[in-house]
């Protein structure tokens, strides 16, 4: 059985959540269950969602949190808990006054989360039996939400055992490739769903002989499903069809771009698994796997120097993600390239690099000076009422008529260089710095006869890509050029196109240039952060009493 013993030591040693997090996370389920006990209406709790369905999957960095959810049976008692929103808010309640939690836990949507710092968090959510079916409450709307979590996991026990095991691994091996490659965003439920819904009874035993195998045709099945939807389908709970995780008219987990890439990465990754299952040839076939997985895949296989070394240096600083995202104009003559000072967000590796390659196939990179050049080509227009900038693959740009529908639609080309070397981070951003190299900002900035500050770019012409209020955050350099670099170049051309003032009013927005710019940056942040909520660091503390006088630029 090909590579089934490299897939179960990869599963095992960089995959699954090892037993001491295991052993740690249900200590804190008996604790904090033991808390609601004595809550007036609380009755039992069901392990929900990837804890239920023993997928869950080690987080990409060693501090980051790893997530498990509980559902919270609760009586159906209107005088209590007179509306949905009740039943959470009872939970936050009973939780704040006891002392173990009364700062570890925020409101959620449709949970109480408790934070466990840098380990992990526990979302408990009430459900409520309301003799037409399960419900879940809705905090915002004050609705209720029909749900049947206990069937989902017997279903989805049922599917892995038609797969003797196998589709749970396969499930965690795409669950580790979005979050190391970072170039789409699905939430698991979807994923598990997806895949769990193709494994079919008329399926022969040998189809689920080998967990690649198992990955193989799975993950074709999805991305045939996909090829035949365009659009967001209706993705179901499979045995309650009213309850739908993604719908043309959910947005709750997918918007239309979201799915869009989220379509367009899968049927790739799909294709690229495939073709590593069929690869007759052992060495070959172990190649495909790393330059999926990565060199820990088989490692006694690893290719002599070129195995991953990936660059993962923390954020320690807040900013504020926007999308697409502001510029942040400075006055500084040239980025800080103060060594001590600089932590870059962005992961890169031999892996990533690759994939990069695979998708912008003009950009190249040179290992040893660790820069990116080339030219970057993009199509694209932005939609003001959901504020985000939609790109287009190119198949789309001759079959429909952009330049009729959208008067913002651009089609470019830049040359640009991204130095991806530590000490070339930019102290403010911390992002690579990136320059365009053929001389177009000099053209801009002559024709529309301003500075280079009005185009966010530094006088070295080095770009000043915005700042993200996401503490700790880390970007793939694949995904840190669609959804960094890209829009700031689109920003550019527009603004070269229709001028600065209707860059300003027609766009996403941008910060004022200096010692101004800084001010509006800590306001946004404090305005969107009260002092009493959490902190974003995840620490649980308040944000008072934590990161509120470390912002970047204080």
């Amino acid at each position: 059985m090909k590579h089934e013993k490299a897939f179960k030591d990869f599963l095992s040693n960089e995959v699954n959540l090892n037993q001491t997090r295991l052993d740690a996370l249900d200590n804190h389920v008996d604790a904090v269950t033991e808390v609601l006990s004595n809550m007036k209406g609380f009755e039992s709790y069901e392990k929900q969602g990837s804890y239920a369905t023993d997928t869950i999957i080690k987080p990409v960095g060693d501090k980051d949190q790893y997530d498990a959810d509980l559902i919270l049976m609760m009586e159906n008692d209107p005088d209590t808990y007179p509306s949905p929103k009740e039943y959470i808010e009872g939970v936050l309640n009973h939780l704040k006054s006891h002392g173990t939690y009364e700062d570890k836990v925020s409101r959620k949507t449709r949970c109480v989360r408790v934070n466990y710092e840098s380990d992990c968090h526990l979302d408990l959510v009430p459900c409520v039996d309301r003799d037409t079916g399960l419900y879940i409450c809705n905090w915002k709307t004050d609705n209720w939400e029909i749900t049947d979590g206990n069937g989902y996991r017997e279903w989805f026990m049922q599917q892995d055992n038609l797969t003797d095991g196998s589709l749970r691994h396969a499930i965690q091996l795409i669950k580790f490739l979005r979050d190391h490659k970072n170039t789409f965003t699905a939430p698991s439920i979807i994923l598990t769903t997806l895949l769990g819904r193709e494994v079919n009874n008329s399926d022969i035993s040998e189809t689920y002989k080998t967990i690649s195998g198992t990955l193989g045709i799975l993950s074709k099945r999805v991305g045939e499903f996909l090829e035949k939807n365009p659009e967001i389908p209706v993705i179901a709970n499979p045995i309650l069809d009213s309850e739908h995780f993604s719908s043309p008219t959910n947005e709750r987990h997918w918007n239309k771009i979201q799915y869009k890439n989220f379509r367009k990465q899968f049927m790739s990754l799909a294709e690229r698994i495939d073709e590593a299952v069929k690869e007759t040839d052992l060495e070959k076939s172990i190649k495909k796997w790393q330059d999926l997985l990565g060199d820990k895949f088989a490692p006694s296989h690893t290719r002599g120097n070129s195995s991953v070394q990936s660059l993962v240096v923390p954020s320690s600083t807040f900013s504020t993600k926007v999308s697409p995202k502001k510029p942040f104009s400075i006055t500084f003559t040239t980025p800080s390239q103060d060594k001590s000072s600089s932590n870059s967000r962005l992961i890169y590796s031999d892996q990533l690099i690759r994939d990069m390659k695979d998708i912008f196939t003009q950009l190249e990179y040179d290992d040893n000076s660790q820069i990116i050049w080339g030219k970057i080509s993009f199509a694209g227009y932005y939609e003001s009422d959901s504020k985000n900038f939609a790109e287009l693959e190119i198949g789309d740009i001759g079959s429909l008529p952009h330049r009729r529908l959208f008067s913002n639609f651009i089609e470019d080309t830049f040359v640009i260089q991204i130095n991806l070397a530590i000490e070339e981070i930019n102290a403010f951003t911390h992002l690579p710095n990136v320059k365009e190299t053929k001389g177009r900002i000099v053209s801009i900035l002559q024709k529309l006869n301003c500075c280079p500050a009005d185009l966010h770019v530094f006088d070295d012409h080095s770009f000043c890509l915005g700042i993200q209020n996401s503490p700790n955050t880390r970007i793939s350099i694949v995904k840190f050029l669609q959804e960094w670099v890209i829009p700031f170049l689109y920003r550019l051309a527009y603004t070269e196109k229709f001028g600065l003032e209707a860059a300003r009013n027609n766009l996403w927005g941008e910060y004022s240039h200096g010692e101004a710019g800084i001010e509006e940056y800590n306001s946004e942040v404090n305005r969107k952060n009260p002092r009493n909520s959490l902190c974003l660091c995840g620490s649980g503390k308040k944000y008072k009493h934590c990161h509120i006088n470390d912002l970047p630029f204080d």
